[in-house]
């Protein structure tokens, strides 16, 4: 058996996740070419610890851990999942409703919301990160400052794409495909 404090841990751990169903553990197995078992002792942490060698917490797929002889839980397995939700590398928008917009529309997984077209231009190189994708809005602002990240990421190695709707940004495209 573990010692009480690394049991402690994994107790709180698993207590402190989510079920996996419609998680990026679900996504993170499907990118692996696996699909998420019905009762799976398997769950999603938004910020899970492993140990001082792994770096910072981060969002994980938990799995428990059972006694092969008495079938008692007697810890967790502690997978880092590729940043959250991620479906085809970091997605970035200017606002909060872009972000959201893509994800509802597109099904993108994780969108953040850098607030400005700078913010997006100044955006930096994330560790653990190969690819980014910039939904850009459909003007200078926003283009100059797509470009400007996208070239970055390129530069530095790493895959790098922009996306931009006809016009305005993609909460209006959202709308306008919801109308058509």
């Amino acid at each position: 058996m573990p010692p009480p404090a690394t049991l402690d841990l994994a107790r709180r751990i698993w207590c402190e996740a989510a079920p996996a169903a419609g998680t990026a553990v679900a996504t993170y197995l499907a990118a692996r070419g696996l699909a998420l078992p019905d009762g799976a002792p398997l769950r999603f942490h938004p910020r899970a610890w492993r140990n001082a060698a792994s770096g910072p917490a981060g969002p994980a797929m938990v799995a428990l851990m059972s006694d092969p002889e008495t079938g008692e839980p007697c810890g967790t397995h502690v997978t880092l999942t590729p940043d959250a939700e991620v479906t085809a590398g970091l997605g970035l928008a200017e606002g909060m409703e872009t972000s959201r917009s893509v994800m509802l529309a597109f099904g993108w997984r994780p969108v953040w919301a850098a607030t400005s077209a700078g913010a997006i231009a100044r955006f930096p190189l994330l560790p653990g990160l190969d690819a980014s994708t910039v939904f850009a809005d459909a003007d200078e602002a926003g283009l100059a400052a797509a470009r400007r990240c996208a070239e970055r990421w390129a530069d530095a190695g790493r895959d790098s794409h922009i996306a931009t709707p006809p016009s305005g940004d993609f909460n209006d495209h959202m709308h306008r495909r919801r109308a058509a």
